[in-house]
């Protein structure tokens, strides 16, 4: 292995090497010498979205908190992003994190208090991770397209509509002459005769009245027996195209055989249930069986009681799905043969029998390696003696399953497990609920350093011309709190700046860009002067019209007085607001003007790469030293790809004095800059590289 790396080792100290004599190891001190990658983009942040989802099935559909550092949260790391997730949603968001970066820890909080956390590196701009039980299942730096997670425990599916009447049928006889829906209703007891060989549907709906079937010759025929209804079968069989749901009582006093789908959201009584070829039965609520045979799936979200023996056989299988804190509980009198599987996920189940288990697969698991019958968050409630190898971890043999009795289950087992409070209903709970008072706000979102003043924008003012890059025309802090609720919607944002030089001869203006319709943007509070932009289909959030106006000095010359930081502050609602992922938490786009006589609005000042807003003149591109080309998205930069402004991910940024070009000022500048940014990517943070002279530092 040494002998394979040993090239690659060589080769890279060769570009290394060539790479350092391209300036002869001299410092380049003139901005107009700087080479720089035509794929630099001037950025020491980066935006990265994160997709974040949960495979662990234990607390079903109920919300779990997602948290993203950067640092360690133990360690005093700071959050950047929060927000839900469940089964069925991930959580996407997009944050805005240093280059220097290299990872960031995401903490995982479920509704019981428990919480997993795990280091996450920084390998793409799209970072693609999922929660299991016990950690991260998959960690992907490809950006997936597919912004589902995959769902791998079974949960409860959402009812279909029912189709409406085409036919409404009150007599005793039943007709189907081609495959339609039919209702059937009536005010007294009832026994009917169903001749439905074309197929179709069937809506039985009789209140507190009882239907007895007597004659059914069927072909494809669903029935839908409505609420408070009690329909009974003498024997049946289900077809594998035929599905009934049940909302009422349905009573099987012989046989019924499952080839098609039962659903039972009501009381079910049979006899003898029996399912096999392309059988599954749903039970949601409460299913009375006096024996039953499992050759198919029984899907259990409630309550199964069998009062004989139940025979599960090797292609049977029952799923036992919690409902968040409470499992699914199934009881038998007798279990005669196990050979196929009992899996439990949500909240742990409990399967329950009082009489006797089948010896023989008890002695196939306490002699055979592959023998388990019992599998996921299930106890299995017995007074035998069970081998371990019954189960496959985490089930085990156990009556503490804590199920809750309802409606359904008439008596429940085992203690309720802690809930922490979720006062204001929205289904996060107060602990991890940042406004536990407040339905429509569940989360805060940090802009980078948010506890130590957030970043810095720093700006010339000279476009379309080149300045001379000492950015101290404009320099501004700010920092971001973005308010989501619980379904991770932007509702409200709350934003601080600090004018904190304005080295420049000209008036200038400034203002901030969101990722959001104009319209949606309402003010709350606002310091003096600012307001949302009038004339824009976006909103554009006007910090000062005049920098002139707010300090007499431009804090650019060490010899004259220091002018006061200006503070300015904003707090606004978001009227139906994007989700966090789309309006994303950092920067956004903030630019400055100049307001100066034979200038205006139009000269806006952005980012490199950054969009102007529509009150650019857009004439001034391609003029003078700027050589956007807006048919192409490519706005601010000159033909050496040199910005007009940079943002930095740290408040009360050095910037130079007066003149000094931002070269000198920083003697590690042209190294990030040419590399684009591959080295030195803390460099305005890095004492040793500065020239203290040359930078004016705030205190």
């Amino acid at each position: 292995m040494r002998i394979k790396l040993l090239p690659i080792v060589l080769a890279i100290a060769i570009i290394s090497c060539k790479k350092d004599n391209a300036n002869d190891g001299k410092q380049v001190t003139n901005i107009n010498d700087l080479t720089v990658p035509g794929s630099f983009k001037w950025n020491t942040s980066n935006e990265v979205k994160f997709t974040i989802g949960i495979s662990d099935s234990k607390f079903q559909n109920l919300i779990q908190v997602i948290s993203i550092y950067l640092g360690n949260p133990d360690q005093g790391g700071e959050i950047l992003s929060k927000g839900s997730a469940t089964p069925l949603n991930a959580f996407n968001t997009k944050i805005t994190i240093p280059t220097s970066a290299s990872s960031i820890y995401v903490v995982k909080s479920a509704p019981d208090g428990t919480k997993i956390s795990e280091r996450v590196m920084l390998t793409s701009n799209h970072i693609d991770l999922n929660f299991g039980s016990s950690g991260l299942t998959k960690s992907a730096s490809a950006h997936s397209s597919d912004k589902s997670k995959s769902v791998t425990a079974e949960l409860a599916a959402t009812p279909a509509a029912e189709p409406d009447c085409q036919a409404s049928i009150t007599g005793s006889d039943i007709n189907f002459n081609s495959k339609q829906v039919i209702c059937y209703t009536s005010a007294n007891d009832a026994t009917i005769n169903v001749n439905a060989n074309p197929g179709g549907t069937l809506k039985i709906n009789a209140p507190g009245k009882k239907i007895n079937i007597q004659t059914y010759n069927h072909t494809g025929l669903n029935i839908i027996i409505g609420s408070n209804t009690t329909v009974i079968f003498s024997n049946l069989e289900l077809k594998s195209n035929e599905e009934i749901i049940n909302n009422g009582t349905l009573n099987i006093t012989g046989k019924i055989d499952v080839n098609g789908t039962l659903t039972n959201n009501g009381t079910s009584n049979i006899n003898f249930l029996q399912i096999n070829g392309s059988g599954t039965v749903n039970n949601y609520c409460k299913l009375l069986l006096t024996d039953a045979q499992l050759d198919k799936v029984l899907n259990n979200y409630s309550y199964v009681q069998v009062s004989n023996n139940v025979v599960l056989n090797s292609s049977g299988r029952i799923n036992m799905i919690g409902n968040g804190l409470s499992g699914a509980m199934f009881q038998t009198n007798d279990m005669n043969a196990a050979r196929g599987g009992i899996n439990g996920s949500g909240a742990t189940s409990l399967f329950k029998v009082t009489g006797k288990i089948d010896q023989n697969a008890i002695l196939d698991a306490k002699q055979s390696s592959n023998r388990q019958v019992f599998s996921g968050n299930i106890e299995l409630c017995t007074d035998q003696d069970i081998p371990a190898g019954f189960f496959i971890a985490p089930a085990k043999k156990g009556c503490e399953a804590y199920i809750a009795a309802d409606g359904c289950i008439s008596t429940g087992n085992g203690t309720p497990p802690v809930v922490i409070k979720d006062t204001d209903g929205d289904g996060v709970n107060d602990t991890e609920d940042d406004y536990p008072t407040d339905p429509a706000l569940a989360f805060k979102n940090y802009s980078v350093n948010y506890i130590k003043g957030g970043s810095t924008a720093a700006f010339e003012d000279n476009w379309p011309s080149k300045g001379d890059y000492d950015l101290n025309d404009i320099v501004i802090g700010y920092r971001y709190l973005v308010s989501t609720n619980a379904k991770n919607i932007v509702a409200q944002v709350d934003a601080e700046y600090s004018l904190i030089a304005s080295g420049a001869d000209f008036k200038n203006g400034a203002a901030v860009q969101f990722p959001l319709a104009a319209a949606k943007a309402k003010i709350i509070t606002a310091s003096a002067g600012m307001s949302f932009e009038s004339q824009q289909d976006s909103a554009v959030l006007i910090l000062f019209n005049n920098s002139k106006d707010l300090q007499l000095t431009g804090n650019t010359d060490p010899a004259k007085a220091t002018s006061p930081v200006v503070k300015l502050s904003v707090s606004f609602s978001v009227v139906d607001g994007p989700n966090i992922n789309d309006f994303g938490v950092g920067t956004y786009n903030p630019f400055i003007w100049n307001e100066s006589n034979g200038y205006g609005r139009g000269y806006e000042t952005h980012l490199y790469g950054k969009t102007p807003t529509n009150l650019v003149n857009a004439s001034l591109f391609g003029t003078v030293d700027d050589r956007s080309k807006p048919s192409s998205g490519l706005y601010y930069r000159t033909e050496s790809l040199l910005p007009w402004a940079l943002e930095l991910p740290i408040a009360n940024f050095a910037y130079p004095i007066e003149g000094a070009s931002i070269l000198n000022a920083y003697t590690s500048f042209d190294k990030w800059a040419q590399s684009g940014g591959a080295v030195n990517k803390s460099w305005y943070n890095d004492s040793t590289n500065t020239n203290s002279s040359l930078v004016y530092a705030i205190k």
